[in-house]
């Protein structure tokens, strides 16, 4: 057996039996801490994601020096979503100097990482040009009511989350980095999106994004907006029509968007 193979076996052995000893801080964390200093960078990725999964205090040191010392970087991207996942302020000059890192993917976690860290730790308040978020947003499923949507759905999902990310109250996540131990009130957002055929030949797209608390997914709202492309010529190319989709869709997402933080802003 490779040494390889003879690691991956170990790990696979090991973690139902520490699973059920979970008492204080998760026996785990330090196994797969160990394993960050594995000579194996398929090891070390394995481990920073077991660590994302179960995220305790006790693992933010041995994270921020094996990413300071970590050549690969799908390694040091895995590394920056355990951060993010554990929480622990006193890892943001790390991050901070992961930001600038060469790797495109690195950086995105980078991003990711800072905008927890810095929710947890909010910018001083005698700088008051910063906005401080209030509260922290999960998308789940975008989902096409129809087959012929699902393209859409795939922009809209985008859109959305570009929308979102521009809000300076707002803290996005994955649902995999959402912490218990963000401060912030934490909601999750299920969309969908339909788009028919009017009585005068043109298109109409509507969006519904379902906010629900996280945890505990209890429903708060609904945000349902459309957007109508009138009066499309009968023979009008599948371009054309897509690209009338794709404008309603637009002006759906944008409005939907819109009500969805306004209803947020409004909750006590």
């Amino acid at each position: 057996m490779s040494d390889l193979r003879r690691t991956f076996a170990v790990l696979g052995a090991l973690v139902p039996l520490l699973a059920t000893a979970r008492l204080g801080a998760d026996p785990r964390s330090d196994f797969f801490c160990r394993m960050l200093t594995n000579t194996d960078v398929r090891v070390r990725i394995s481990a920073a994601l077991r660590l994302r999964d179960i995220p305790t205090a006790d693992s933010v040191d041995p994270l921020v020096a094996a990413l300071q010392r970590e050549p690969n970087a799908t390694a040091r991207a895995a590394i920056l979503s355990a951060i993010a996942a554990v929480g622990e302020p006193r890892a943001l000059p790390a991050v901070e100097h992961a930001a600038e890192d060469p790797s495109p993917a690195v950086r995105t976690q980078a991003a990711h990482a800072l905008a927890v860290l810095r929710a947890i730790a909010p910018a001083p308040d005698d700088n008051p040009s910063l906005v401080a978020p209030r509260f922290r947003l999960a998308i789940g499923t975008f989902a096409a009511r129809d087959r012929s949507d699902e393209a859409l759905a795939a922009q809209a999902l985008d859109l959305l989350t570009a929308g979102l990310r521009t809000d300076p109250s707002v803290v996005l996540l994955e649902p995999v980095g959402i912490v218990s131990r963000n401060p912030l009130p934490g909601y999750f957002i299920d969309g969908s999106v339909r788009a028919s055929t009017t009585a005068d030949g043109g298109i109409r797209v509507e969006i519904s994004l379902v906010v629900q608390t996280d945890p505990g997914r209890e429903f708060r709202f609904e945000s349902i907006a459309s957007a109508v492309v009138p009066e499309l010529p009968r023979d009008a190319s599948a371009a054309t029509r897509s690209a009338a989709r794709t404008m309603a869709m637009r002006h759906a997402i944008t409005s939907a968007t819109q009500h969805t933080l306004t209803q947020l802003s409004g909750i006590r």
